[in-house]
């Protein structure tokens, strides 16, 4: 049997995500099972920092609003979205600059100044 891994912080932002969803498959079932999973992923990697009910005035225990919530993020998983996010502009900023220094080669290889100063 093989064996594979997945990113914790990306499972628990799919979780997030289908726990807010409310269309006619979002049932107390689909949640209910949603919560359960994401609870033993995060309590068996140490990152489990407890959830907030998206309504609190609907979240009456095995309703729909009880399953109807959000997860918190670790100390842990917080660092690594900020060094991602960083990581990011890092690499946004950086192929930024390579565009334009690659522009600014094209521009130069096409500047005849001799056809400039001698059109007239």
């Amino acid at each position: 049997m093989s064996r594979k891994t997945i990113d914790v912080l990306a499972l628990l932002e799919w979780a997030n995500r289908n726990l807010k969803r409310e269309d006619e498959f979002a049932t107390v079932d689909f949640k209910s099972g949603i919560c359960s999973m994401i609870e033993m992923v995060l309590l068996e990697t140490g990152n489990y920092e407890g959830f907030n009910f998206q309504n609190n005035d609907d979240s009456a225990t095995g309703t729909l609003g009880y399953y109807s919530r959000s997860y918190f993020y670790s100390t842990k998983m917080r660092q690594e979205t900020q060094k991602s996010a960083q990581q990011n502009k890092d690499t946004e900023f950086y192929e930024t600059c390579q565009a334009a220094e690659e522009e600014m080669a094209k521009e130069a290889d096409e500047y005849n100044p001799e056809g400039e100063w001698f059109s007239k």
